[in-house]
């Protein structure tokens, strides 16, 4: 979903890849900034059950960390948050908007959180860098045991009916 100048050059999508991609990692699923935000969206990628949930996006804070950490324990799912970490000097000095020297324009707060929600690495503030956080596979299944959010508790037999009716 295009949010704020985004609008200027990205169409809208219909959700038909909204799903999790097989790889020799792991199944790895994910949305990209603001979508993470959308708890319809996450659940369509959830239902593919990823493993390890990529998030890039210019958010950050501790709102931030605090949504990763839910998709983890949502997901039941390892959750990588890549956030931008970029000051006034990553621009050229003929850049077309000018930027005060010394600016920070996003604050990083890349983090890594495991299936039960806790943080594995980071949030790594107000600098570049990378993490590395060691993510077990079989750690998923006691986690999805305990909680499965396309499982059993999903009831999409009475939810569903209900995001259709408009007059609720």
């Amino acid at each position: 979903m295009p949010t704020f100048q985004e609008r200027l050059f990205h169409g809208f999508g219909d959700g038909r890849d909204l799903g999790v991609v097989s790889t020799p990692l792991g199944r790895i699923g994910g949305l990209i900034c603001w979508e993470n935000r959308m708890p319809l969206a996450r659940y369509a990628v959830y239902r593919g059950g990823p493993q390890i949930w990529i998030a890039p996006t210019a958010d950050y804070g501790e709102g931030w960390v605090s949504l990763l950490r839910t998709i983890a324990v949502e997901a039941g799912a390892y959750a990588i948050g890549v956030c931008q970490h970029a000051t006034a000097a990553d621009y050229p000095a003929d850049f077309p908007v000018p930027i005060e020297p010394g600016t920070t324009l996003s604050a990083g707060w890349s983090c890594i959180a495991g299936p039960d929600g806790q943080l594995l690495a980071g949030p790594l503030k107000g600098e570049d860098g990378i993490l590395v956080a060691d993510c077990d596979l079989g750690a998923i299944a006691p986690a999805k045991q305990w909680f499965d959010v396309v499982g059993h508790y999903a009831r999409e037999d009475v939810l569903l009916p209900l995001l259709a009716d408009g007059d609720r």
